[in-house]
């Protein structure tokens, strides 16, 4: 029965941390403008391009209508990197971060969102997702 209870726990592959929970998705808000800001995906991390003459400062990025990060800035033509696990969700659930040793297919990347306060529309990002080519 131990051996059960240690493989059904040693095959959690999605990450848990209640202590980074973010807070809930604003469903409140609508979407506003989509703007020319990328966000390519390859399963670990995410290249944040900005192609707009827009700095955001302060904001929250979205993903998928689910995981949350702050971004302290984002500056106009700007290309930043972050790694997917530093995402979370109002529960403390991450997405399912790709790589060499993964058992599962990464979380895909279909949806971005700027929140730039408590009340103005969510801004649109361009969500694409880099498929690695097969050896």
């Amino acid at each position: 029965m131990t051996a059960v209870l240690a493989s059904a726990a040693g095959c959690r592959q999605f990450t848990y941390a209640p202590d980074r929970a973010s807070r809930p998705y604003p469903a409140h808000l609508p979407q506003g403008e989509t703007v020319r800001v990328q966000v390519l995906s390859n399963g670990i991390t995410i290249d944040v391009v900005n192609a707009t003459s827009t700095t955001y400062r302060d904001v929250d990025l979205w993903l998928n209508r689910r995981f949350c990060r702050f971004l302290p800035r984002l500056g106009a033509g700007e290309s930043i990197t972050l790694r997917l696990d530093t995402f979370w969700d109002d529960v403390g659930e991450g997405p399912q971060v790709g790589g060499f040793f993964a058992t599962r297919e990464p979380t895909p990347i279909v949806l971005a969102e700027i929140q730039v306060d408590e009340t103005s529309p969510l801004v649109g990002l361009i969500a694409v997702e880099v498929v690695a080519e097969p050896f």
